[in-house]
């Protein structure tokens, strides 16, 4: 590539300074994992109550 990884390094926190996110994307979630994010994040943007007993704990 041409580059030490020195050079690397800082072209990459460069990046990340300039455009604040991280030049590659992060994928670690599994296919199963991703949809319960999706259903989270849904649930969170709209919220329904949520009727627990104490005998249910």
């Amino acid at each position: 590539m041409g580059v030490t990884p020195s050079e690397a390094l800082r072209l990459m926190l460069e990046y990340i300074a300039d455009n604040e996110r991280l030049p590659f994307k992060q994928t670690l979630l599994s296919d199963e994992d991703a949809e319960l994010v999706e259903i989270v994040k849904e649930r969170l943007c709209n919220p329904k109550p949520v009727r627990v007993t104490l005998d249910e704990l």
